[in-house]
């Protein structure tokens, strides 16, 4: 009974003493980024550290002034037009070459053409954080508990 007892005031001192993590966010752009967000804010509800890696070339992240909330802009050889400019290649190449029996190699042939400008921007973001020993030294010295990526981003694995 007395072990029961002590066990009860223990939890009963614990309540409400639990620390938010330090997490690292390294969204992708576009619908990626919107998902993302909703994911921050229910973090830091919840007093987590969040910190958001983003490419000074990004087109929808935008840091903001929330003091919960930390960017670690690293640079990138583009700018916003590079982005806009394969996410407006990729929909208009999905949109006005519907492949048909007799147009599909042309279609996969186009489609080759965008994927290959998506994997070169995306080889670039990478290596703005991987090759950039000062961000890895910070982003190491911040001992961060977890990191949220997207796993599609060729990066989103590491």
């Amino acid at each position: 009974m007395l072990n029961n007892l002590l066990l009860f005031s223990l939890q009963i001192s614990l309540i409400g003493t639990t620390l938010g993590g330090n997490v690292l966010i390294w969204p992708m752009e576009g619908s990626h980024w919107l998902n993302v967000k909703i994911i921050i804010d229910e973090l830091i509800k919840k007093e987590h550290n969040v910190t958001v890696l983003v490419a000074s070339g990004a087109l929808f992240i935008t840091p903001t002034s929330n003091p919960s909330l930390t960017f670690e802009i690293y640079k990138v050889p583009f700018g916003k037009e590079r982005i806009e400019g394969v996410i407006k290649d990729f929909v208009l190449t999905w949109l006005e070459n519907r492949p048909s029996p007799s147009t599909i190699w042309r279609f996969y042939q186009e489609m080759a053409k965008v994927i290959k400008d998506f994997h070169m921007v995306s080889q670039e973001i990478c290596d703005g954080v991987l090759k950039n020993q000062q961000l890895m030294a910070k982003l190491k010295k911040s001992k961060f508990e977890v990191l949220v990526s997207d796993p599609v981003f060729p990066c989103g694995d590491i």
